[in-house]
């Protein structure tokens, strides 16, 4: 009985992480650092145009699958908004999560990106993020922000959440 229960709940989490983001996600950005957060999504589109559509090989069949687009957002005013949809002619939806990471443009790339996963039940979203410089590189000479923070970050039910990013 477990294994099925189990292999119900795999499904479903697979299924769910496919799903279409219902709305906007808007990360409220509190530092006293330098550091601008970064965001990323996937879309895909939901127009059955034949020009919204591309070819792929599944399992050497050829096949017409919905577009996707790699969507990249930069923060204005400590506040970055990641939008659930994008106006064109494809009508692009974002997939549920998106990723968030913090730079200093011209001069640190972001080493890594932090999950954003939506919650369909959290009030107030709240989150300690912690970056720090790091040397990458074959070198060792790009400078880069790595953050972290413990646990998975969580988006509330209202879209919305506040990350405290400090510097170590």
């Amino acid at each position: 009985m477990k294994k099925a229960i189990l292999g119900s709940f795999i499904t479903l989490m697979a299924f769910q992480s496919m799903a279409v983001a219902p709305k906007d996600i808007k990360v409220k950005i509190k530092t006293t650092s330098d550091l601008e957060a970064v965001g990323h999504a996937t879309y895909i589109a939901k127009s059955e145009s034949f020009f919204c559509k591309e070819l792929v090989f599944n399992e050497g069949s050829p096949k017409r699958v919905p577009k996707r687009m790699y969507g990249e957002f930069s923060s204005s005013n400590q506040v970055l908004t990641i939008p659930g949809k994008i106006d064109s002619k494809c009508n692009y939806e974002r997939l549920e999560d998106a990723s968030i990471g913090f730079e200093r443009p011209g001069r640190a790339e972001p080493a890594n990106v932090i999950s954003l996963l939506y919650s369909g039940t959290i009030k107030n979203s709240k989150k300690e993020i912690k970056c720090s410089e790091v040397l990458y590189g074959r070198n060792m000479d790009e400078l880069m922000i790595r953050c972290s923070s413990p646990g998975p970050t969580y988006v509330g039910k209202d879209g919305k959440v506040t990350l405290n990013v400090t510097m170590k």
